[in-house]
């Protein structure tokens, strides 16, 4: 039996996904809605060195292509390929 992610006992499933872009304004309405789907969020609006490692245990990847450095968008592509980790590309990311 799978897990129920929108009950609120021990089976509870909690997805992590790593948020690459976005707006530095909307992170509190990007977090908002990610917990209201059992969802661990962590945002990354710019580049940081560590965040191939960081995002490497994480279910899944969405990046926001149009408010992120292109090296930022190739790490995360590239770490999400070699793990396997799901990936969305969002081009166009508006409020």
């Amino acid at each position: 039996m799978k897990p129920d992610h929108r009950g609120k006992g021990k089976n509870r499933l909690v997805l992590n996904i790593a948020l690459i872009g976005g707006m530095e304004r909307m992170m509190k309405c990007y977090r908002d809605e990610a917990n209201k789907h059992s969802v661990n969020l962590l945002v990354f609006n710019t580049y940081e060195v560590d965040i191939a490692t960081r995002i490497r245990s994480f279910d899944g990847v969405v990046i926001f292509t149009n408010k992120v450095s292109h090296p930022a968008q190739n790490t995360a592509m590239q770490v999400a390929k070699s793990r396997n980790i799901l990936l969305v590309r969002c081009c166009r990311c508006r409020p």
